[in-house]
């Protein structure tokens, strides 16, 4: 990986992957972690439906049994900040070498 791009977001953020995955660790030392796992994208205001993978009828079962999972605001506030994605190609571009430098120059006004 070439220097001038190891500290762009662009590329995979380890510490962020590392909370997800110790996010979801979490709920898997539950028992139906699939249950929450959907119950979380349910409980989204832009999700109006979830595509299920079941290729067994216990595992339907199993993810049919997350319309009786409710998830506490403080639930899906801790799963949202392991989830956050990186900003993506032209923002963070923009975020860190147009927005910053003009932000500085109309404070110094």
């Amino acid at each position: 990986m070439p220097i001038r791009f190891e500290n762009s977001p662009a590329f995979f953020n380890v510490s962020a992957d590392t909370t997800a995955l110790g996010a979801i660790d979490d709920a898997r030392k539950e028992k139906h972690c699939e249950r929450r796992a959907i119950a979380w994208l349910l409980a989204k205001d832009a999700v109006s439906s979830v595509i299920l993978g079941a290729s067994k009828l216990p595992q339907l079962e199993d993810n049919l049994g997350a319309i009786n999972v409710r998830l506490t605001a403080a639930e899906v506030a801790e799963l949202d900040a392991a989830t956050v994605l990186p900003p993506v190609y032209p923002n963070w571009v923009y975020d860190r070498f147009v927005d910053q430098p003009l932000a500085q120059a109309l404070h110094k006004l």
